[in-house]
């Protein structure tokens, strides 16, 4: 065989090969990640995304999502040192929503509205000690990144005003204290399109640089309108 030839059979084998070891780079990091989350939570988790179109990122790290099966829902952000096998996530912050959902929920019974809470850190956060334990409101700090917003959705449009009024009244009678960079969102939906947009809701892994920039610095309660037919 030719040289020439015994090149190109080498560079054909080179390229058949190669994107298979970098599947298997993969592969191995998605089963780091789920095994480090596990040890640090102590909850079984599934990576569902790793590499690709992440944004940006050092070189030597892999970035993905993954999601707990206490939350199977609710996607977050992880990423992994190639070197060091280090694993940084905002698992936080699906626990901080959770529970920023169920004090709102909570405030509200009685009123014809589904809450459903985005807490996103712009950065990975740094490891909060006692994250069971602490409020969100402890969360959200002036000094934090985080933001939160608390989507209402509402089935019933012709009561719409009525319905926010209700709400803002509530929230005036609690005193209640939801932390730094809160903005609410009001979203109107047919009733057989609701589970999907809560599901769409929950799946969202992160905010995007807009509207992290849109939010106000002071936590207000304005409201801004959705309507989803």
């Amino acid at each position: 065989m030719r040289i020439g030839n015994i090149a190109k059979v080498g560079l054909l084998i080179m390229s058949i090969t190669l994107p298979l070891f970098g599947c298997s780079d993969v592969e191995a990091n998605k089963d780091v990640v789920e095994k480090a989350l596990y040890e640090k939570y102590g909850e079984e988790f599934f990576v569902d995304r790793m590499g690709g179109d992440m944004g940006e990122s050092p070189i030597n790290t892999n970035k993905g999502y993954a999601h707990s099966t206490t939350y199977p829902t609710r996607l977050f952000r992880v990423q992994i040192d190639k070197d060091t096998n280090e694993v940084i996530d905002n698992y936080i912050d699906v626990l901080m929503s959770i529970k920023q959902e169920d004090i709102i929920q909570n405030i509200i019974i009685g009123i014809d509205a589904e809450v459903r809470c985005r807490v996103n850190s712009y950065w990975f956060p740094v490891d909060v000690e006692n994250y069971t334990s602490i409020y969100p409101y402890q969360y959200l700090t002036p000094e934090s990144d985080a933001t939160c917003v608390v989507f209402f959705v509402l089935k019933n449009s012709e009561e719409k005003e009525d319905i926010v009024q209700s709400i803002i009244s509530r929230f005036r009678e609690n005193n209640l204290q939801l932390g730094y960079r809160v903005q609410f969102k009001v979203i109107t939906v047919n009733k057989e399109n609701i589970q999907n947009v809560l599901f769409e809701l929950e799946n969202y892994a992160s905010l995007s640089s807009f509207e992290f920039r849109i939010i106000d610095e002071i936590n207000e309660f304005t409201i801004s309108d959705i309507t989803i037919d």
